[in-house]
């Protein structure tokens, strides 16, 4: 991917991130339009991003429609992985004093594919010495392209913001809503994180569009400067919706700006979803998305983020992911589809990171002798697992673990984990015993229950049997519930965070560029690759 990349040059200017003053970094040594323009090799660029993404979520879902339900269509990720236009890349980054690490966050890897540079832990645009580094966004913006992010996280988290924002922390979300409005950068926005463009004493329903807003999706706003950022993008020339039907209601013509959010915070967790009414499916949003980008003649910049598969690693939580891939999983399937009726159109799919590597692992048993049809007898002393058993019980379940265990907990802890005594252990945990044995095929025993529920007061990570209990903090308690269901799933997850697993990257549209993505490589490499499908 290397070959024919254009070199970046940095240049002085002076931009004010998050109240510091810093010199302008990267920028492209293209100038859009002047005498050294050249033709684009692409007319549009998609990047499809399964947060926490690699092979084992991609093999976790096709495994899934091999074993139960092999008369179905091989999915669109092995369609995909049947081209020879794929390959894997390293993700890991720089810290501030120059060590090169084995592990990545989202806002330093999403970065890296952004601005193609390598950068240091948690800073949004930013590359390694602080500097502000030109993004494919922006650079897309540069040439009179449209642009688009989509995500079913916040718009403001780290992965969506890498592309827009100029932030020395991931942190912080209000900054990237105002952000976002004030440079007007991104004209199509569509996800979730309503609170971090409203002031903390407004609900979200409060906002005219996203009044008839699902009650489980509303929360109060997150702002401490009383700005309200959504009447500010109302003023702007943004159209605001907030649900399915608003949302395909947005006309399709060149130079529309939609800003969508869809919920106060993240998404709700995928088998929850079902109960949500207006919440549109993150499929539908990306084909809105570029069916209001496509309207633009000199083409469009798109990065769909696939957050969900991320959450739902965390949370060791295999049906929840199960789900986050059969949508992602969609997504690309229009997005072949589009590229096969658009072929100046550059499809990239990549992650920002791989996250928990969930595996599911044989298991001593005790011996089971069988006489074979030959006549010969096998032994075997081990539970190699039921596929169909396996997955068909995560099938089942209607309720992600989060949505059983987090309310329970709640309710049993005071601050610093002390006993809430309007709310007794026993009564927690014949509660989880109930509320799992409904929404689910699991069982679970009052022992199990109690393990997985108790903390001892005062603590200040939740602990977490057996090994550090830091690898597992993102999630601790469905952390805890997965942990105790392990007999019956055999399903295994080597941490509670990111690994250094590097990550798959495909690609289709244009043969010189599709065939650019075999080998391994490093996401600064994905990047300048989206920056040469620009003509740069």
């Amino acid at each position: 991917m290397r070959k024919g990349l254009s070199r970046v040059r940095c240049r002085a200017g002076l931009l004010l991130v998050a109240g510091v003053l810093l010199a302008e970094g990267c920028q492209s040594d293209r100038k859009p339009g002047g005498d050294d323009a050249r033709p684009r090799p692409a007319r549009n660029v998609i990047v499809l991003l399964g947060d926490g993404m690699s092979l084992p979520q991609i093999a976790f879902l096709s495994q899934y429609r091999r074993h139960v339900h092999p008369d179905r269509p091989e999915t669109s990720f092995e369609r995909l992985l049947r081209s020879p236009n794929h390959g894997f890349a390293d993700t890991h980054m720089i810290t501030p004093d120059g060590r090169t690490t084995l592990t990545v966050d989202s806002a330093a890897s999403a970065t890296q594919i952004a601005c193609g540079v390598m950068t240091i832990p948690q800073v949004l645009g930013l590359d390694q010495r602080g500097y502000p580094c030109r993004t494919i966004l922006e650079h897309a913006r540069s040439l009179g392209m449209a642009t688009g992010l989509v995500t079913d996280a916040t718009v403001t988290h780290a992965t969506p913001a890498a592309f827009a924002a100029k932030q020395v922390t991931r942190r912080a979300e209000n900054e990237i809503a105002a952000e976002y409005v004030s440079t007007g950068k991104v004209d199509v926005l569509l996800g979730g994180g309503a609170r971090f463009f409203l002031p903390a004493a407004l609900q979200v329903n409060q906002v005219p569009e996203c009044a008839a807003m699902a009650a489980p999706l509303v929360t109060s706003g997150a702002r401490a400067d009383a700005r309200n950022i959504l009447d500010e993008a109302r003023a702007a020339g943004y159209e605001l919706v907030c649900d399915e039907e608003q949302l395909l209601a947005v006309p399709e013509t060149a130079g529309g700006k939609v800003l969508g959010t869809f919920a106060g915070a993240v998404y709700p967790a995928y088998p929850e979803r079902t109960r949500m009414p207006g919440l549109p499916s993150l499929e539908t949003v990306a084909r809105k998305a570029i069916r209001i980008l496509e309207q633009k003649p000199e083409g469009f910049f798109v990065m769909i983020e696939a957050g969900m598969i991320d959450f739902a690693a965390h949370e060791h939580d295999g049906a929840y992911l199960l789900r986050a891939m059969q949508e992602a999983d969609r997504i690309l399937g229009f997005l072949l589809a589009y590229v096969d009726d658009h072929p100046d159109t550059l499809l990239v799919v990549v992650a920002d990171h791989e996250t928990a590597t969930p595996a599911f692992s044989y298991r001593t048993a005790p011996p089971v002798t069988t006489t074979l049809p030959s006549g010969l007898v096998h032994t075997s002393p081990y539970d190699f697992g039921d596929a169909v058993a396996t997955y068909s019980l995560l099938e089942r379940q209607t309720l992600s673990l989060g949505g059983m265990i987090n309310p329970i907990a709640r309710m049993l802890y005071l601050p610093g984990y002390e006993p809430n005594p309007a709310y007794p252990l026993e009564r927690g945990i014949a509660d989880l015993i109930a509320i799992v044995e409904t929404s689910s095929g699991y069982t679970l025993t009052p022992a199990q229950a109690r393990r997985a529920l108790t903390i001892p007061p005062g603590s200040t990570l939740i602990p977490y049997d057996g090994v550090a209990d830091s690898f597992y903090q993102d999630s601790p308690m469905p952390d805890r519930l997965s942990r105790v269901l392990v007999e019956q799933t055999q399903l295994l997850w080597a941490t509670g965070h990111h690994s250094n697993l590097p990550v798959l990257v495909m690609a289709a549209g244009p043969a010189a560029l599709e065939q650019q993505v075999r080998g391994y490589y490093h996401t600064t490499d994905v990047g300048r690759l989206l920056f040469e499908a620009l003509g740069n």
